[in-house]
């Protein structure tokens, strides 16, 4: 299932997925209580990707949000930042920094 999903990425081939609104979200982490997989759904949430290779899709996040963050949808996933935390706790995107900055200043200038 693993190859079958990276080759529907790499052909951008269109499927069920869940994406979410990390705005609405109030961090009550009812998701992650239900999920039966163990995942940390929240912080899928919060970092605004829902992707996750051990998902399976069976809904329970989404019945369980009280405010309807995550929801099912069909096509293409949309293209959001991916958040890596460094070993510090800053975040910062897992693309290159813009300019000609270096990573840390790009961290310094951007973190909470």
């Amino acid at each position: 299932m693993v190859i079958g999903s990276k080759i529907k990425d790499l052909v951008k081939i269109p499927s069920l997925h869940l994406e979410s609104q990390r705005e609405k979200c109030i961090q009550c982490k009812k998701c992650d209580k239900v999920c039966q997989m163990s995942l940390a759904v929240q912080g899928m949430v919060e970092s605004g990707s829902m992707s996750n290779m051990e998902c399976i899709l069976c809904g329970q996040c989404v019945d369980s949000c009280p405010k309807g963050v995550i929801h099912y949808s069909f096509g293409l996933p949309k293209k959001e930042a991916v958040i890596r935390i460094s070993s510090t706790g800053n975040k910062f995107p897992t693309n290159s920094p813009p300019g000609n900055n270096s990573k840390k200043d790009y961290i310094n200038d951007h973190s909470k």
